[in-house]
């Protein structure tokens, strides 16, 4: 029963992934998201069911669009695939049971955040920003997201934590872009510090998040370095690194601080 619910929330995330894609091209071009249908982005034939089918319908064309054989963007079937394994990752690997109210409405948020941030994810891939459009409704979802936490452990400790994650992940990126003037990081890594926070919950997992992306950027940026695709001075989306740490240290974070705790630190 788990691997063929797991199977569904594959399929669904290959949905979500699809989505983000398409709504992060739409707010771009200014378009409608909620009422345009979706188009060829070179020939503008607007697509059929069949043409909007997750991952299938990419590989089933070679990539090209279907209407004037354009190749169309590798990106497609990533933002599918990386939908369906954000989404399947977060079900299987949830950190706490899905048992009572608090529980599945705190995964349900959460799938709803993944959304916003898959959206965040490829529009800053793309255009290295992070537009308020989505920044600010995933705000909201955070606060749901903590607020049911605070819920759960009603306590001034669970507050002060709270207030803590997002003086760390919104504070330090605050601090840098201040000292920079916006040379370094750009404010929309600021403003997405702000959801992590209140996403995550504690000091702790918030400097993990910020760590898990600083250690994610260098995996990626040597090879690109070594190859000179990219120089020192050269620019690199942080809005990704952030999202695919904060995915990470949501899951596994705080099994990885326990387990720092008891085999290291012998607490």
């Amino acid at each position: 029963m788990r691997t063929l619910i797991g199977i569904y929330f594959f399929l669904i995330g290959l949905c979500f992934g699809s989505f983000a894609l398409a709504t992060a091209w739409r707010i771009k071009k200014k378009k409608d998201f909620t009422r345009e249908r979706s188009e060829c982005e070179y020939c503008h034939h607007t697509l059929s069911a069949r043409d909007l089918i997750p991952l299938y319908s990419w590989l089933s064309l070679g990539g090209k669009c279907r209407y004037c054989r354009k190749k169309l963007s590798r990106l497609m079937p990533l933002a599918e695939l990386t939908g369906g394994i954000f989404l399947v990752a977060s079900y299987l690997f949830w950190p706490v049971q899905l048992v009572g109210f608090n529980a599945v409405a705190s995964f349900v948020v959460w799938c709803l955040g993944l959304i916003l941030l898959l959206i965040l994810f490829f529009y800053d891939l793309q255009w290295f920003l992070l537009p308020n459009k989505v920044m600010h409704p995933l705000w909201a979802v955070a606060s749901v997201s903590f607020l049911l936490r605070f819920l759960k452990q009603p306590t001034l400790h669970t507050l002060l934590l709270g207030i803590g994650a997002v003086a760390i992940a919104a504070g330090l990126f605050l601090a840098i872009w201040l000292v920079s003037k916006g040379s370094w990081i750009g404010f929309g890594d600021v403003r997405l510090g702000l959801a992590i926070g209140l996403f995550v919950g504690t000091p702790l997992l918030a400097t993990l998040v910020i760590f898990a992306a600083s250690v994610i950027g260098v995996i990626f940026a040597l090879p690109l370095l070594v190859t000179r695709n990219k120089k020192l001075n050269s620019k690199l989306p942080f809005g990704p690194l952030l999202i695919l740490a904060l995915v990470l240290v949501q899951l596994f974070g705080q099994r990885a601080a326990d387990w720092y705790a008891v085999h290291l630190l012998f607490l």
